[in-house]
């Protein structure tokens, strides 16, 4: 089963939204992301959603950069 589910609370100044991918995030089946999030799935729990590049840097296993003939790892 494939979920994605969004909450989303807006505030005259700001938004703050929770989500979940019940597979994880990614379905490839030898990554470390594949089946990461179907704990909080298991207890009906959402994750914080990261907005800015800020936030996403900070919980990024990596970084690939799309360059002419494919990707590259960001060092």
């Amino acid at each position: 089963m494939k979920t994605y589910l969004l909450g989303v609370q807006c505030l005259c100044t700001s938004a703050r939204a929770r989500v979940l991918l019940s597979y994880g995030n990614a379905t490839q089946p030898d990554s470390p992301h594949c089946g990461d999030q179907l704990e909080l799935f298991s207890r009906k729990e959402l994750r914080d959603a990261w907005f800015d590049l800020a936030e996403v840097g900070k919980h990024a296993a990596r970084t690939e950069v799309l360059e002419g003939d494919g990707f590259r790892v960001k060092e």
